[in-house]
């Protein structure tokens, strides 16, 4: 499949997290549940597009309910593909860098 500008691969949507508060707190401007409405749309068109999840936006002690409410936001769509980047990997590029305010502490506990 063919996508404008040339490229040869399926948009991302970068939705990022299904977790509200992570959403909120890397100012997406949106909620889960609007996200999950729009990508819904996308896939019912039959369009092919990626997800991307970033693990460690939950912060210190909070990955566990960054991906168990991200996998419940991509559950039963059919992306393409689940892009996902973790703070590992940015601190191996970029290990002089402190980390952004969004990870040195944690969310409020649910």
């Amino acid at each position: 499949m063919h996508f404008s500008g040339g490229i040869n691969r399926p948009p991302y949507e970068t939705v990022e997290s299904g977790d509200d508060v992570v959403l909120k707190r890397i100012n997406k401007g949106y909620t889960a549940a609007q996200a999950r409405e729009q990508l819904e749309k996308i896939d019912a068109a039959g369009l092919p597009f990626i997800v991307n999840f970033l693990n460690g936006a939950g912060g210190h002690g909070y990955g566990l309910t960054n991906a168990q409410l991200t996998a419940k936001l991509y559950d039963r769509l059919h992306p393409t593909m689940v892009n996902s980047g973790d703070r590992e990997v940015t601190e191996t590029r970029c290990d002089r860098l402190p980390d952004p305010p969004v990870l040195q502490t944690p969310p409020p506990q649910r």
